[in-house]
């Protein structure tokens, strides 16, 4: 999992660390781990009571699909976790444009030998402008032993420190989508982002698996009123099996169409005006909305946005839709685009570097160069972590609906937790 992305930023220690007064002493240590004690040690959960009533929460899973770093498709991407591979490669950013700036090595050495955390953290994230001024306001709000006049902050070239990024490779929305009949030209080329492709490949991945016992699919070609093949969108669910009503898509995205920024951005300082369709990309509902269309399903289509438990939280709702009786079946797909090239204002083609900087100027990501020593996040050596991109999702549904149906069902969840 680390392979595709996400995990705690660090920020969060350092705000507490700096929360009390810079004490570095034994207690707070004791509540850091890391190299450098700037990282929240697991805390004891309590267990809720249970509830007065219960509920059956099992639920049938009937497939998968996949889009990522390390295979365009579900089998794909089994066989290459099981042979150990990395999608990790080597990601060179365009310059961040916003200028950073630099402390005196001065200010660095006095307040490492005055607090040795704070001075480890802000020698540790010495480019990262954001994270710096933080730690120096808190520093300064707490002590008046240096002047902020007498900081002399000079400016340090922008670049983006991390070099490396888990990146889907070799994928062709036309060809996984388009030429599959599964939606239309206009709507994967214009109006949908790389997330939202993924998601609709690995939806139409799922839907193209499931069958009976016997033989019988999930979904079938698309017919209009008088008998002829829809020209669009060229399959739909079987409702020998289902009711498109009872058939619910649910997304999770944490960033969605967020890469989309860079090219306004580019567009806008070039005197160029956006299009429609760039606003189109860029919401997270344009996820969920297009493998609706393509599966003819009726029954709720929602994103879920929850930062790092964004895939966790639509899990989670899709499996309260089915056991209380609100959908028979539920896809449910986490996905994210961020490294795709983008085309710039002038002509260029070059890694989209939105999302890199804004990780990057937190001090959140991983600046090392090897695939394999990279994005570990329970290691003792953890540096942060990669960013990724890709699609995994699961087909959820009711498990006597499943039986009834002769459908095969691949495994069975049991319950889920959930905390805040």
């Amino acid at each position: 999992l680390s392979q595709a992305g996400f995990s705690m930023p660090a920020m969060l220690a350092w705000r507490f660390l700096l929360r009390v007064k810079m004490a570095v002493d034994a207690p707070v240590l004791e509540r850091f781990g890391g190299p450098n004690h700037d990282i929240p040690r697991p805390q004891p959960v309590e267990i809720p009571p249970a509830l007065d009533r219960e509920m059956l929460f099992r639920v049938a899973v009937i497939a998968e699909g996949a889009v990522t770093p390390i295979g365009n498709t579900g089998d794909e991407t089994w066989e290459a976790v099981k042979a150990m591979k990395s999608g990790i490669v080597e990601r060179r950013y365009p310059p961040y444009t916003e200028p950073s700036y630099l402390v005196p090595d001065e200010i660095v050495d006095k307040m490492t030998a005055t607090h040795p955390v704070l001075g480890r953290l802000l020698e540790q994230h010495h480019n990262s402008r954001h994270t710096r001024h933080f730690i120096l306001n808190e520093y300064l709000n707490e002590y008046q032993d240096v002047k902020r006049e007498d900081l002399k902050l000079t400016q340090a070239d922008p670049q983006i420190r991390a070099v490396t990024a888990a990146t889907v490779k070799d994928f062709d929305p036309v060809e996984r989508l388009v030429k599959t009949g599964f939606m239309p030209r206009k709507e994967v080329v214009f109006k949908m982002g790389p997330y939202s492709q993924y998601a609709a490949t690995v939806v139409y991945e799922m839907l193209s698996k499931i069958r009976t016992a016997d033989g019988i699919p999930f979904m079938i070609p698309r017919l209009n009123a008088d008998g002829t093949p829809h020209k669009e969108y060229k399959w739909i669910i079987n409702e020998a099996l289902a009711n498109r009503l009872h058939v619910a898509t649910l997304v999770a995205t944490g960033f969605g169409g967020g890469a989309v920024s860079a090219e306004v951005l580019e567009l806008l300082k070039a005197g160029l005006i956006p299009s429609g369709d760039h606003m189109m990309r860029s919401l997270s509902d344009r996820a969920d909305s297009p493998p609706t269309q393509g599966s003819g399903a009726e029954g709720g289509a929602e994103a879920n946005t929850a930062a790092c438990a964004s895939s966790g939280k639509a899990l989670i709702n899709t499996i309260l839709r089915v056991v209380t009786g609100v959908s028979q079946v539920g896809f449910v797909v986490g996905t994210e685009g961020l490294e795709q090239p983008m085309a710039w204002a002038d002509g260029r083609t070059e890694e989209n570097p939105i999302t890199a900087a804004e990780f990057d100027c937190l001090g959140a990501l991983d600046v090392g160069t090897d695939p394999f020593s990279v994005s570990r996040s329970l290691h003792k050596d953890r540096r942060g972590f990669t960013i990724g991109e890709g699609a995994v999702g699961v087909t959820i549904c009711d498990v006597n609906w499943a039986k009834q149906n002769n459908i095969p069902i691949l495994y069975y969840i049991d319950g889920f937790g959930d905390t805040s």
